[in-house]
């Protein structure tokens, strides 16, 4: 069924009112493939023949969807970008996340903004004056260095209640370089829990079988 009429039914006025129809039913004005997929293409249609949806948004007082052309290339930007990110998000403790971590959390646009046009994430850290996350091998090499990291987390995180968590965990929440010196300078998962005292999961305790198993039969 339509939801519009013919275009020369659309005025400014027409138009404002149809807008202000669509943000109460959907809580803000869509974009244009959105409205198009919601059955608005004859809106659409009107709304390129007067001033378009961004002076729309504007003399509505609605906040604009999509970013101007070259808002990304301009470095205040981005940085005010993750100082929004840094408070919608106070367990980074004002670091840049990973790539990875951004896609997750919905901040895709920023993380490939700052590889386009800024450098890599090294690169951007520095420019932040931010402490480079990777540390040099003789620091993660340290059981103590490490041990403390893993406090930090653990204050941060609560909710782990003192536990190491997986290594999918590790790298989504921003500790990706934690995860890095387990494997490279204190074995796996299982073994730094075994030395923290703590249990193994089910699964670590499993595959240890198998392995176990299969060089004995060999």
């Amino acid at each position: 069924m339509r939801k519009t009429g013919p275009l020369r039914y659309w005025s400014e006025e027409k138009i404002e009112t149809e807008a202000r129809k669509i943000i109460v039913k959907y809580g803000y004005l869509p974009t244009y493939l959105q409205l198009r997929e919601k059955g608005y293409s004859k809106f659409v249609a009107a709304l390129g023949r007067h001033k378009g949806i961004r002076l729309l948004r504007k003399k509505l007082g609605e906040k604009q969807l999509r970013k101007e052309r070259g808002y990304w290339k301009r470095w205040e930007n981005v940085r005010g970008e993750l100082k929004r990110i840094w408070n919608e998000h106070p367990e980074l403790g004002g670091r840049v996340p990973t790539n990875r971590w951004m896609k997750k959390h919905g901040y895709s646009s920023i993380g490939a903004a700052i590889y386009k046009y800024h450098g890599k994430m090294k690169e951007l850290r520095k420019k932040l004056g931010e402490e480079t996350k990777i540390r040099e091998i003789r620091y993660w090499n340290n059981w103590d260095n490490f041990k403390a990291e893993l406090d930090k987390m653990w204050e941060k995180h609560p909710e782990l209640e003192g536990k190491l968590p997986g290594g999918d965990w590790l790298n989504e929440n921003g500790y990706s370089s934690l995860n890095a010196a387990i494997s490279r300078y204190h074995g796996k998962i299982r073994e730094v829990r075994i030395k923290l005292g703590q249990e193994p999961n089910a699964e670590e305790n499993e595959l240890e079988e198998l392995l176990r198993g299969y060089v004995e039969d060999g």
